[in-house]
């Protein structure tokens, strides 16, 4: 009932009118990444000799809300998406944007909505004081800019970019939600585990952009953009190099250094994709 309440809703947009709104707009996710660079840093002084915040329960319900609406834009578009892969085959789910106006397409306008709400991530780093790192803020900002410009233009594979970060997002903020409320513990496996995820994810994104690439150097049809196909690559190598990187450092440097390292969600995956809300597991809670 839910689910066909939900589809109702996402019928009753037109979605040519918000694939045109947000080709218009996009460019303001410029500014707003900014604003966004500003606040995070100045706030991250403003609390340098202020005490730092808990905010238990907010983090909470943020991670709660952001898991739920995600693991529905993940149903709505790999469902169909895998619908597409039987009938059509896989070529076309990454060369036809089709998809864009089935009633389904309407996901990729939220999911460019969700990631400005998604800033409010690092709110949480700067009031409870932990540690910010290059790869959230620079994920945070590079992810708002491109999704908005890649759904402007058409790029029919962004129904993967959405829809593997959909899903990926629904089990990290399910976990960070159970994190936060401090009711389980949860072993470290389950950060390497996600930290792995995010990494496949990457190491896809990079995939469909070749794939693309391929296609319409071959003079085939695809609907996707250079310009698109470029920057993304780009994104998704420089995602792949820093999530490596941190998978290195935080669980195989550490691990021999210190093979009791203590599961701290916030040095650990808590600072992947969305990472939002570090914790240390005694410290925080």
């Amino acid at each position: 009932m839910i689910l066909s309440a939900v589809e109702q809703f996402a019928a009753s947009y037109d979605e040519r009118a918000i694939l045109e709104r947000i080709s218009r707009h996009w460019m303001k996710t410029l500014p707003i990444s900014a604003i966004y660079i500003i606040l995070v840093f100045s706030g991250k002084r403003w609390m340098k000799d202020r005490p730092k915040f808990k905010l238990r329960w907010a983090l909470t319900l943020w991670s709660a809300a952001l898991a739920l609406f995600s693991m529905f834009g993940a149903w709505f578009m790999l469902v169909r998406t895998v619908k597409d892969l039987r009938e059509f085959g896989f070529r076309y789910t990454v060369c036809d944007n089709t998809f864009l106006f089935t009633g389904h397409g309407v996901w990729l306008y939220w999911f460019c909505l969700s990631k400005i709400v998604e800033l409010g991530d690092t709110f949480f780093i700067v009031v409870r004081k932990q540690k910010l790192i290059f790869l959230h803020w620079y994920h945070h900002m590079v992810t708002l800019i491109y999704s908005c410009y890649a759904y402007g233009s058409g790029v029919a594979a962004g129904r993967y970019f959405a829809g593997v970060n959909f899903a990926i997002h629904t089990l990290m903020y399910s976990y960070y939600a159970i994190r936060a409320s401090g009711l389980v513990r949860m072993p470290r496996q389950v950060n390497i585990t996600l930290t792995s995820l995010h990494l496949l994810q990457m190491g896809f994104g990079v995939y469909l952009n070749i794939y693309a690439y391929t296609e319409l150097t071959s003079g085939r049809p695809c609907d996707n953009t250079w310009p698109s196909i470029y920057s993304s690559f780009l994104m998704y190598a420089s995602y792949v190099a820093l999530f490596a990187n941190f998978f290195y450092q935080n669980y195989l440097v550490k691990s021999k250094s210190d093979p009791k390292v203590n599961n701290n969600l916030h040095s650990g995956a808590r600072q992947n994709e969305s990472i939002s809300h570090q914790a240390n597991p005694k410290k925080e809670i």
